[in-house]
């Protein structure tokens, strides 16, 4: 599910700077962070009938770190280099991986620490009497 669109994403997301992704590539993207989202939410993103700024702001930040990533190649991830006998070391494609999950992670919590979507409590609580 998509929680923002390419209208929301240039217009206010991006207040003035410079699109990272395309009009033809948005959805694709939008569509990816919602996944994201709904793992990260435990599923209570999709019961939400009127999407808050702070999801749809979310859903522009992971569909940017996204974009980032895929457009980034293996020689982008050199971790050092050395100039005498020359010689570079990359960081490898699972590293980088783990680092797009973790930066969504962080990113998931900073958008929507504060809106109850993040809670484990299934939507009307618990319901047993002890």
């Amino acid at each position: 599910m998509r929680y923002a669109d390419y209208s929301y994403y240039t217009d206010n997301y991006l207040s003035g700077r410079t699109a990272l992704i395309s009009a033809s590539d948005f959805d694709y993207y939008a569509e990816q962070a919602g996944i994201w989202l709904s793992h990260y939410t435990y599923g209570n993103i999709e019961n939400v009938k009127d999407i808050s700024d702070k999801v749809k702001q979310c859903t522009c930040a992971i569909a940017e770190k996204m974009c980032r990533y895929d457009k980034t190649t293996e020689t982008q991830g050199i971790t050092s280099e050395k100039v005498g006998d020359y010689s570079v070391s990359y960081e490898s494609r699972a590293t980088q991986k783990e680092a797009l999950k973790t930066d969504i992670k962080e990113l998931v919590n900073m958008y929507l620490s504060n809106t109850g979507l993040l809670s484990r409590v299934m939507s009307g609580g618990c319901t047993h009497e002890i």
